[in-house]
């Protein structure tokens, strides 16, 4: 079943075109040092400086991230680390309170997105700036320090793993480095934190919902088709519908449902729970069908709006996940289970179908998904609003290794080409 059609090219039209690369090298400006406050600093010199070593580990690789290592004067870093560890109290802190103010920059430049054609519905969606003493309180609170730096816990996941397979793809030079750096692009902008967000991969047709950086539930999805393309966006999902209607566009009206009707009479319309009605709205209001000239329908002379009842026909099914947006889009049930089992899933006209709504409704909802009644389109606030990203992943981490899936809506390929390069071949 379809949700609203929306229109994608233009937006994405817009980031095909950029002027520079996403992955072009950067000098950031140079920024004052910070004064960092709380117990970190000590914890750079700790086990032979271990998160130290970590540090300048990415410091020193800095260009994998898109910028300019001289920036960050790793060799500068390394000395001040030799005489910290062999040193008094007094230069091991001027060393520790050194690789702080350097950490803090990098995180900062590292977290600042680049253009990826991602559309932010929701203000509070949109990636932030690296919050300095936030920063160090979480890096502190590690339960390894050392670790937390080298896998690059501030960032989303992905983004560390994938930055550790393009650097060894370029160390070797492999012929992945083109993906791999649009896939770190696009990582980049995902969120950051131990808080719970929901990432869709439309390009792998999957959903994972994360929580304390890791994957707390995965599941099957169905996107839209290769003419009618799940967009890249970010939103909040702040409420579930129970038991919604399903609005049928107008197409399908004209094309299937019109001509079952001239066939078929009232009796197909009535038993599918379909009805025509005045908008698409809660107070919309019931018109008899048989008031219609469903001929003109048919012929596209005449446009009407018609809904479906909740039931176990609707194409909603018994859920949908709202993260309020001007394109249409949400997370939903639906009864076309059998598509799930495909390994190509691009079937919808954007949405997200889930693979099994009731199990992502108890995560989201809790005790307040035990509510059930047959009254349709009741709203359930979610205790707290939880992200969702809608990304386009071609290469990303998956148990332990890089995983690839083809180019289906060829965005890898428009930007590529846009940019002089070749996408390579996952055989």
């Amino acid at each position: 079943m379809r949700c609203r059609p929306f229109l994608l090219s233009a937006l994405f039209l817009l980031s095909v075109n950029a002027a520079n690369p996403a992955w072009a090298v950067s000098r950031p400006r140079a920024q004052p040092d910070v004064a960092i406050k709380g117990p970190v600093g000590p914890a750079w010199l700790a086990n032979e400086g271990r998160a130290a070593l970590a540090l300048l580990d990415l410091l020193e690789t800095s260009n994998v991230d898109g910028l300019d290592p001289a920036v960050y004067r790793p060799a500068e870093l390394r000395r001040a680390l030799r005489r910290g560890l062999r040193g008094s109290q007094k230069t091991r802190a001027k060393a520790a309170a050194q690789f702080s103010n350097v950490f803090a920059r990098y995180a900062a430049d590292v977290v600042r997105p680049r253009e990826t054609s991602t559309v932010y519905v929701d203000p509070a969606a949109r990636p932030r700036p690296v919050s300095t003493q936030r920063l160090i309180v979480v890096a502190a609170g590690a339960p390894q320090f050392d670790e937390f730096i080298r896998s690059m816990g501030w960032m989303h996941p992905y983004y560390g793993r994938l930055r550790q397979a393009l650097q060894s793809e370029l160390e070797k030079g492999g012929g992945r480095v083109p993906l791999l750096r649009l896939n770190l692009e696009r990582a980049r902008v995902l969120p950051r934190g131990p808080e719970a967000a929901i990432v869709v991969n439309t390009a792998a047709a999957q959903l994972e919902l994360f929580e304390d950086r890791e994957v707390r539930d995965r599941m099957r999805v169905v996107v839209g088709e290769t003419a009618q393309q799940t967009p890249m966006m970010a939103g909040l999902i702040r409420y579930a519908i129970l038991n919604p209607y399903w609005h049928v566009p107008p197409d399908l009206t004209r094309k299937n449902i019109a001509p079952r009707v001239l066939k078929e009479g009232m009796k197909y319309f009535r038993s599918r729970g379909y009805q025509v009605v005045s908008e698409w709205s809660r107070d919309a209001r019931v018109i008899p069908e048989t008031s219609i000239d469903w001929k003109a329908v048919a012929r596209g002379d005449k446009e009407i709006f018609v809904r479906q009842l909740p039931g176990p026909a609707n194409g909603m099914g018994e859920v949908k996940f709202m993260f309020p947006n001007d394109m249409g889009i949400y997370l939903h049930d639906t009864p076309a289970k059998g598509l799930f089992a495909k390994e190509e899933r691009q079937f919808s006209a954007g949405c997200v179908r889930l693979e099994d709504a009731d199990r992502l409704k108890k995560l989201l909802l809790g005790d307040l998904q035990l509510t059930r009644s047959k009254k349709p389109e009741q709203i359930i606030n979610l205790p707290k609003p939880v992200p969702v990203y809608l990304t386009y992943m071609t290469a990303f981490p998956q148990d332990g290794r890089i995983v690839e899936r083809p180019d289906v809506y060829g965005r890898d390929r428009a930007v590529l080409i846009d940019q002089g390069r070749s996408r390579p071949s996952s055989g």
